[in-house]
């Protein structure tokens, strides 16, 4: 994992909590825990502000909603997808 770029890293994250401890709910995903973006950047190794942004993008696509303590997934063949990326964001100056 530490030679993955850190916006997939955080987004692998994410999905592994969904498949271990998302529970369904009407047409998405829900995982309740109170994970603050400062712990998922620790764990990740990521910068905080890199894991605000993958956050904002996310949720931007439709992908996900995160609450203060729950993970709201709507897309989760989205967000499987984007785990076998190699970066979310491309640097060409348009992001």
């Amino acid at each position: 994992m530490d030679f993955l770029n850190p916006t997939i890293r955080i987004v692998k994250l994410i999905y592994q909590l969904c498949v271990s401890q998302g529970k369904p709910v009407n047409n998405h995903i829900e995982v309740n825990i109170n994970l603050p973006l400062r712990d998922i950047s620790e764990i990740t190794g990521a910068h905080y502000v890199t894991v605000s942004k993958v956050f904002c993008t996310l949720n931007t696509l439709h992908i996900l909603d995160k609450k203060r303590d729950k993970i709201v997934i709507f897309d989760i063949r989205k967000l499987e997808e984007l785990t076998q990326e190699t970066q979310l964001f491309k640097h060409d100056g348009t992001n």
